[in-house]
């Protein structure tokens, strides 16, 4: 039913399999799109390396435990071992987002200095939508390592039973030390919120207004607070007069703002990208691929097992991953 379904919905003349494992032997995939359920990413994402699959894309939430992490990147692993590399695009999508490149190439130029922490205010849940946020963090940092995770998550008990935030609830508060010296701060979304990201710097620092996931709201804004007059010319600051010579001043940073014809850029740019980085044969990586993805996940999974252990800090990468957390709170495909 969900087969003939999809078929006269999508009004493509393609043939639509029940089965997994046969749409893979008799289509003889060149990329795979998974948008199924979490629980079943793993195995998919394995047998279709398996299968002689070039490129997947999966959405997010990755997996449903470190373990089946693990199964992932072994994979991936014994196919580049056999010359046969596999591209991966993961769905934490900003990577792709012009607004948010031109934020990290404003932060790589020093116009703040060098970062201290990153605040992200309104993480909706810890995996399933927080892996977003915490990648895009790093993203914004050039990708650091990060070394630790401390944290506690909101508490479940006044939620309804049917609530799925019950089995991924948003971080309280966490912290994620990186290997540059700065911290990233999650904190859980209030009513109505939107999220934003305070990112402090030793000059100065840009409090982003994120409504990029929503072009209907206005898009991702960004405001520049420092001791310096802006150059009219770039919209961009010029070198300071010495600090603390005038109080700060706020400035809002132009963005590239979408397209309301085409609400949604990023999606083609990830499809581009991966058809790119499969044609490489591994010499391309795509702008978010499994290393990224394993690193935003790893870093959801430790906040679960630091509010196990009342906020204590868990190093990373996470020990016990067999016997670790199982999230499996989405009742459907992302």
């Amino acid at each position: 039913e969900f087969v003939r379904v999809w078929s006269e919905r999508a009004g493509w003349r393609v043939p639509a399999f029940s089965d997994f494992d046969e749409m893979l032997r008799v289509a003889r995939l060149d990329v795979l799109v998974i948008g199924t359920r979490q629980t079943y990413h793993s195995s998919q994402i394995v047998r279709a390396v398996h299968a002689g699959v070039r490129g997947i894309a999966c959405d997010k939430p990755l997996v449903t435990s470190l373990s089946e992490m693990d199964d992932i990147t072994e994979a991936f692993a014994a196919a580049d071992a056999k010359g046969k590399p596999v591209a991966f695009a993961y769905g934490t999508e900003l990577r792709w987002d012009e607004a948010f490149q031109t934020l990290r190439q404003i932060i790589e130029s020093g116009t703040i200095g060098k970062v201290i922490s990153i605040t992200a205010n309104g993480v909706g849940d810890c995996i399933n939508h927080g892996s977003h946020w915490y990648d895009a963090m790093l993203m914004l940092l050039g990708d650091p390592t990060p070394l630790w995770v401390a944290g506690t998550l909101v508490d479940t008990s006044n939620m309804a039973k049917n609530d799925w935030h019950r089995g991924d609830p948003p971080p309280l508060v966490a912290h994620v030390a990186l290997d540059n010296g700065a911290i990233l701060v999650a904190l859980a979304k209030g009513p109505g919120s939107h999220l934003t990201l305070s990112v402090v710097g030793t000059e100065g620092k840009l409090e982003i207004a994120n409504n990029g996931m929503a072009p209907g709201l206005g898009g991702t804004h960004a405001t520049l607070f420092r001791d310096v007059s802006p150059d009219l010319a770039s919209g961009l600051p010029t070198t300071p007069p010495g600090r603390g010579s005038s109080p700060p001043v706020a400035m809002p940073i132009p963005l590239p703002v979408h397209d309301p014809a085409n609400p949604w850029p990023r999606g083609a740019l990830i499809a581009a990208d991966l058809l790119a980085a499969t044609r490489s044969a591994g010499t391309r990586r795509t702008l978010c691929g499994l290393e990224h993805a394993r690193v935003s996940t790893e870093i959801g999974f430790a906040i679960h097992e630091s509010n196990r252990s009342n906020g204590g800090r868990v190093i990373l990468p996470v020990a016990g991953r067999a016997a670790g957390v199982v999230v499996d709170s989405r009742p459907w495909g992302n």
